[in-house]
């Protein structure tokens, strides 16, 4: 199972490295320590963008994955309408083969 974060950041040609936020390594760190409590090896996939619909719906491609799980958003309406919406923006750009499984 891979476990994917997004950190929303604006592409820059001045910043060479990103890495990964604190907010990102803790949540990567506390999913994959609850999924080894259940006996499930879980990898960590920390991506940087603009888009994150697309880049979850990339990683998906990259990987190979048939199914992606993923939770509803905490964003007001109006923070949606400015950076868009990740789950249509990934329903639309996954791959056709690739199942969608929205919880929350």
């Amino acid at each position: 199972m891979y476990i994917n974060y997004v950190d929303e950041a604006p592409i820059s040609p001045e910043l060479k490295e990103l890495e990964p936020s604190k907010e990102s390594l803790e949540v990567l760190g506390g999913a994959m320590q609850e999924m080894a409590k259940k006996g499930i090896n879980a990898i960590p996939v920390w991506q940087s963008g603009e888009n994150p619909g697309k880049l979850i719906s990339l990683a998906a491609k990259e990987l190979g994955v048939n199914t992606v799980m993923i939770g509803t958003t905490r964003r007001s309406g109006l923070i949606r309408l400015l950076r868009g919406d990740v789950l249509r923006m990934l329903a639309r750009h996954l791959p056709q083969e690739c199942h969608l499984a929205i919880i929350g």
